[in-house]
């Protein structure tokens, strides 16, 4: 699983004390909010300038020797209202389904890679282990039994597998 011996103790001794099951944490960097001084700052260089989070990010940079993300600059204009969130903007929410448990969930996809062929990759959900894989010269039905079957040999039968662009099923 890519996790270290020490690791793995330490999550059993926390088990054994308490009993709760170690849980997966939210991934990424944690929000930095912005202090007085640069809400401030921020604010000083709009009134002179009144051009956007971008360009003011360079205007921060240049005219105050002060570099911030023009993302905590955009966070600090929402609330002072002079910007806005825009619909052609946002980002699509993705929903993940991430399980808690190995083995309750291989997902699995192909994708050609040039010079060498197509590759399939079976992925545990809740780790993100690649379970198993295999590199052909067509994608084909056949190739992907193939490839389950020699992984469940390997690492067991998951409670189910969900094909991108198909439905699950349950081996």
């Amino acid at each position: 699983m890519g996790v270290s011996s020490v690791w793995v103790k330490k999550l059993w001794r926390r088990y054994r004390v308490d009993g709760r099951v170690p849980e997966l944490k939210k991934p990424g960097r944690r929000c930095v909010e912005a202090t007085d001084e640069e809400k401030k700052l921020i604010y000083d260089a709009y009134t002179k300038y009144g051009v956007n989070a971008l360009t003011l990010e360079r205007v921060i940079e240049f005219e105050y020797g002060r570099h911030m993300p023009h993302n905590r600059i955009h966070r600090v204009m929402k609330s002072m209202g002079v910007a806005r969130d825009e619909l052609r903007k946002r980002v699509k929410k993705w929903i993940r389904y991430v399980r808690k448990y190995s083995n309750s969930l291989w997902h699995t996809d192909w994708k050609l890679i040039d010079g060498y062929g197509w590759i399939i990759a079976y992925l545990d959900d809740a780790s993100r282990f690649i379970v198993g894989y295999g590199l052909f010269k067509e994608p084909t039905s056949e190739h992907a039994v193939e490839v389950l079957d020699r992984t469940i040999q390997e690492h067991g039968r998951p409670a189910a597998v969900l094909q991108i662009g198909a439905a699950s099923f349950t081996p």
